[in-house]
């Protein structure tokens, strides 16, 4: 898999450390993709009254660069406040893990994903709420 994506995106697919459903409360979440078209996101966030991100996690259905990124991107998330997540762009995210551009259609799924997790988490002025894991 190293020689198709490049050992970062092997390494973090191999061994994501922000892979699956949050415990506790506290939590949102933002939804991107659909899986008949081959890949979904969805993104939680956990938010202080500062207007910061805690943590987050993420739950992907895609090819190896999909995984990757969505955990390389929640590396990136936790201490940073919102209004500094707008630069965790797809081109970013491609970049940071040298996603070959025939792959690169997946990042732009986990920056929606990241996008409406933010919103979320915006509208509600950045402390934690709790949707129970449902992005809508």
């Amino acid at each position: 898999m190293a020689s198709t994506y490049g050992g970062a995106v092997a390494a973090r697919f191999a061994a994501p450390a922000h892979a699956g459903r949050p415990d506790g409360t506290g939590w949102l979440s933002g939804e991107a993709g659909r899986v008949p078209a081959g890949v979904t996101v969805r993104i939680w966030l956990r938010g202080d009254t500062a207007g910061g991100v805690t943590a987050a996690r993420f739950e992907a259905f895609g090819d190896p660069a999909v995984i990757a990124a969505a955990d390389w991107l929640c590396d990136e998330i936790a201490g940073r406040p919102l209004t500094e997540l707008g630069g965790l762009t797809a081109r970013r995210i491609s970049e940071a893990l040298a996603i070959p551009a025939a792959h690169m259609d997946g990042t732009l799924v986990v920056e929606d994903a990241l996008a409406a997790a933010a919103e979320r988490l915006a509208a509600i002025g950045g402390r934690s709420g709790d949707d129970g894991g449902c992005g809508k």
